[in-house]
């Protein structure tokens, strides 16, 4: 039987790089505007995710998959119509769960997240799936990015944006090298946020990204312009899409220069990577 879903890993192993944003805003896109059927898998113990979607209090009920064996209905959210989550709580670190992994299901643990996921997504007809990582290198994020069909990895233009970039790539080809490994994840691209076409360090930073990349290019993803109304909506549990439908971080920025457009005639906001992952 043919896959149905797309599963994306938005994935850095530093924090404060719009990883969330971009993992709660494609999600909420897909399933209100495309009236698709999406999972969110919220893996960082902050549970940001759920924050960003106006979940209060979520609960931890990774831990409660992965390690305790509670099936999926039992602890699954709906955040919005078409749009169900699994959240994660504060009452566990990354390593404490990569520990009790290791214990349950020792050899495969790398594939835990696989395991535990892949035939409920199916089952149930998930057509996009969106991972928010942890922040950190790990076994939560290498099982994460195993699962995964796309590897998505946002960037601020900050040093310790790049670090993280650099990091990820590492993880990653250690990830594509593993014999044990059917279909390897593919890497969709480097996704800048908070990106400011008219200051310097903005293009130093792309440029030193697509050196990384081996100077490959088209792995830098159409970027999200800075906008403070993304941060207005986080603040009340909406996305872009749903507190500012026509600002610059969701529909992009004008550009008559030949680049290529979205599909409202500009360049890049989530609209623009929302109008790729369609075209996969």
């Amino acid at each position: 039987m043919k896959k149905r879903s797309k599963i994306f890993s938005i994935a850095n192993q530093k924090g404060g790089v719009c990883k969330t944003t971009a993992a709660i805003t494609l999600a909420q896109y897909f399933a209100a505007v495309e009236r698709k059927k999406v999972l969110i898998i919220d893996l960082d113990a902050q549970g940001n995710a759920s924050h960003g979607l106006g979940i209060q209090k979520p609960t931890d009920a990774v831990y409660s998959i992965l390690v305790k064996g509670t099936d999926i209905p039992a602890v699954l959210l709906s955040a919005r119509e078409h749009l169900d989550i699994v959240t994660s709580g504060p009452k566990r670190t990354a390593d404490s769960l990569a520990i009790s992994l290791m214990t349950e299901y020792q050899q495969n643990a790398k594939f835990a997240l696989s395991l535990a996921f892949n035939n409920f997504i199916e089952e149930n007809g998930y057509e996009y799936v969106f991972i928010d990582t942890p922040p950190a290198a790990g076994l939560l994020q290498m099982s994460a990015v195993i699962m995964s069909d796309y590897i998505i990895c946002p960037i601020v233009p900050k040093l310790f944006a790049l670090e993280g970039l650099s990091e990820m790539l590492a993880t990653y080809a250690t990830i594509v090298r593993m014999p044990d490994l059917e279909t390897p994840p593919v890497f969709f691209g480097v996704l800048m946020s908070m990106y400011d076409r008219t200051k310097n360090v903005t293009q130093r930073m792309l440029s030193r990204s697509i050196k990384m990349l081996g100077g490959d290019a088209s792995r830098i993803l159409p970027p999200i312009p800075i906008d403070v109304k993304v941060e207005e909506g986080y603040e009340r549990g909406q996305t872009i899409f749903e507190y500012a439908p026509t600002s610059p971080a969701a529909i992009g920025y004008e550009n008559g220069s030949g680049a290529v457009h979205n599909s409202a005639g500009r360049v890049g906001g989530y609209l623009h990577i929302a109008d790729i992952i369609k075209a996969l």
